[in-house]
């Protein structure tokens, strides 16, 4: 950041008359106290001023923020809080000569009358440029109320008023409202309509919609940053799939039982054939998990080249056996561990039951192998998983959060009816308002595909009509 140098002291104090009075005398008195040093004895005492000038704090104090509700009438109104900004750390950037604050101001800060806290190296002097396009400053105090609606140009002079440096504020405020779910319709595909039995996965920076179409598998990619175009993707067999995948490899399971692996989705490597597996469920950093065709649950821990049965706590009547899918969610406090979870419908004879399964995997060395844990039905007060047609369930916000078709079963639900989450791992299940539906959303209840990105967005994907919505919560973005 460029510093500029005061031509001479004294020019300088002359030249701050065009300031206000106050101003004037401050650098005029500071000018003439530095040239009257150097007529003073050695036996008085001498008053050392510093040539250095820069900004080392900036913060905001109380500020007012407006609140919207509604009132007894359901009319639309505001009020008025007052917010102590003080918490909101600013960055300064000594080197671009830029103030910021990392974290934004809540939705409807007025930051037009801002009263802030600024503190300069050497007992400095601040000022304010004003925003009307000149040069034209004044001294900024911290009783001062001022506007930051948009950036604005602070001077920072050096004690001894021969040097100054400018710095760019900008007081950041979130324009969206917190807590409050958004929602954003793409282009229609064509070929996403014509998907049956619809699934989707994330895969690195991409959303996958997989299904049947015209008989046979298809698949359609897009970037997570688009979602208006998506371009078909060349599978390997033509036979129903499953996919899951990790944070670098995909893989692909084909209905005869045949796995492949993919680092692109792309190109494809077979790595195992005939396994009589039936569905993929989920993965973790260190193996790969299935429900087989007999109806148990498998493992490989060697990228799918190989299958073995994985340890349950209690016995496989209590595996889903339709509508299947699994999550792979990492703690927030241990990289190592994961919890994985496997979701489905159970048809029983006359009845069908939403089983879910949990299981702790760590990934560190010497770490204890746990069991796949079946959530029971012990407990009527419980709220239990619906049992829907097209069950989907994804990880976000801390939570789960299940939608599906039809109600299954003794469930009566319309398709779509409802959106439920849970907070307990998929013990209870409430219907939530966190996430509603788009206006507009239709789809088919049989096929469609509710994904969760690594980039804190929801994806809906509509077979039928092949509408595309991507959304987000915006405290989450906002992480």
């Amino acid at each position: 950041m460029a510093v500029k140098q005061v031509s001479t002291r004294l020019r300088e104090a002359i030249s701050m008359i065009q300031m206000n009075n106050r101003h004037y005398i401050l650098v005029f008195f500071a000018a003439c106290m530095v040239l009257m040093t150097s007529c003073l004895s050695d036996d008085e005492t001498t008053v050392k001023y510093y040539n250095d000038a820069a900004i080392t704090s900036f913060s905001l104090g109380t500020l007012s923020r407006t609140m919207h509700t509604t009132n007894a009438a359901g009319e639309d109104s505001t009020y008025t809080i007052s917010v102590n900004c003080s918490s909101y750390a600013f960055v300064i950037n000594q080197q671009l000569g830029v103030i910021y604050n990392l974290d934004s101001l809540p939705d409807g800060t007025q930051v037009d009358k801002s009263l802030i806290n600024v503190t300069a190296k050497n007992s400095g002097y601040v000022y304010l440029k004003h925003n009307d396009g000149t040069d034209s400053i004044r001294m900024v105090q911290n009783t001062d109320s001022l506007d930051f609606s948009t950036p604005r140009v602070l001077r920072c002079y050096a004690n001894d008023a021969s040097w100054y440096r400018e710095y760019t504020v900008e007081v950041r405020v979130h324009q969206e409202k917190d807590s409050t779910f958004y929602w954003n319709e793409k282009t229609a595909n064509e070929t996403l309509a014509k998907m049956e039995d619809m699934r989707g996965i994330a895969f690195k920076d991409y959303i996958v919609a997989y299904g049947i179409a015209d008989g046979k598998a298809a698949a359609a990619v897009t970037d997570h940053a688009d979602g208006n175009n998506w371009r078909g993707l060349t599978l390997p067999e033509a036979g129903r799939i499953s996919l899951t995948t990790t944070a670098e490899v995909a893989y692909l399971l084909t209905d005869n039982g045949n796995v492949f692996t993919s680092s692109d989705l792309d190109t494809w490597t077979q790595v195992a054939a005939m396994t009589g597996l039936k569905q993929l469920v989920a993965a973790s950093k260190t193996e790969v998990y299935a429900i087989a065709e007999d109806g148990t649950l498998k493992k490989s821990a060697d990228n799918g080249a190989s299958w073995s049965a994985d340890d349950i706590d209690s016995p496989a009547s209590f595996l889903p056996n339709t509508d299947i899918s699994g999550i792979s969610v990492p703690t927030k406090t241990n990289n190592d561990i994961e919890k994985i979870y496997l979701f489905g419908n159970r048809y029983d004879g006359g009845t069908v039951t939403c089983n879910i399964w949990t299981k702790t995997v760590d990934s560190s060395d010497h770490a204890l192998r746990l069991p796949w844990m079946y959530q029971p039905f012990e407990s009527v007060t419980w709220h239990h998983a619906p049992t829907v047609d097209h069950l989907t369930v994804i990880h976000y916000a801390d939570r789960l959060f299940l939608m599906g078709g039809e109600g299954v079963g003794e469930c009566t639900l319309k398709a779509f009816e409802k959106t439920y989450h849970s907070m307990d791992n998929g013990l209870n299940w409430w219907q939530t308002e966190i996430i509603t539906l788009p206006e507009g959303f239709s789809s088919s209840p049989t096929s469609f595909a509710m994904v969760a990105d690594n980039n804190r967005h929801i994806w809906l994907i509509c077979g039928s009509t092949g509408k595309v919505w991507r959304g987000y919560l915006s405290n989450v973005a906002w992480q």
